[in-house]
């Protein structure tokens, strides 16, 4: 288990879902201590918002399809192991967040929770769980990898600015329907559900099978 502090907007962190490019950018550098920067991977997305019609659910996939040696020279082995590993992401509305790694040799979770405790500041706390006939020395290593990745992403959500309305282009992800799916947490009593959120998701029907879109 760890306590960690972020100083950064409190959707962040689901906002990754919604953003698939960052992981060909910022996460194709494998998140290994040291020599990470040897490798790098190819990765396969999907989001769903309005999981299987629950409004408070979203559901993000994240496979591996090629790792490569500095980026030119693809490796079999590592990359026909990568295939038989599958993450899935299932958020729970805006404050818990459950990883669920498949692998050969057994199942893996996380388990992430966030609470804000003052103005684009959070306070998260991430646990791991593993069936019995998973090796604990594995066990590690994700937990090592998953904390390098965490790091990778907390230079991008402390140091950017928040808009209200991004500027988006064709390609940049589902943000649109990220900001709707969001939106919905927010309180009535909450500045941000009249501002920030006004034009994406204020008074959006969350039931509707086309949200994600």
């Amino acid at each position: 288990m760890r306590q960690i502090s972020f100083d950064q907007h409190v959707s962040e962190m689901h906002m990754n879902s919604a953003d698939a490019y960052h992981f060909q950018t910022l996460h194709e550098d494998m998140p290994i201590p040291l020599i990470g920067w040897l490798f790098k991977c190819r990765h396969e997305l999907s989001c769903a918002y309005n999981y299987n019609g629950q409004w408070h659910l979203c559901l993000f996939e994240e496979k591996m399809r090629d790792v490569l040696l500095y980026g030119w020279f693809s490796i079999p082995l590592a990359s026909w192991v990568a295939s038989f590993v599958t993450t899935k992401v299932t958020f729970e509305g805006p404050a818990i967040m459950h990883f669920r790694l498949d692998t050969p040799l057994g199942s893996m979770r996380q388990i992430k929770t966030l609470l804000p405790v003052e103005p684009f500041r959070q306070y998260v706390e991430v646990r791991w769980f593993a069936q019995g006939c998973v090796p604990r020395l594995m066990l590690r290593l994700m937990a090592i990898i998953g904390a390098t990745a965490l790091e990778q992403d907390r230079q991008v959500w402390e140091n950017k600015m928040w808009h209200k309305k991004p500027k988006l282009v064709t390609g940049d992800g589902k943000f649109i329907a990220f900001m709707k799916w969001y939106g919905q947490f927010y309180s009535e009593k909450s500045e941000a559900m009249d501002t920030e959120f006004q034009s994406y998701g204020h008074g959006v029907n969350c039931q509707d099978p086309n949200l994600d879109w």
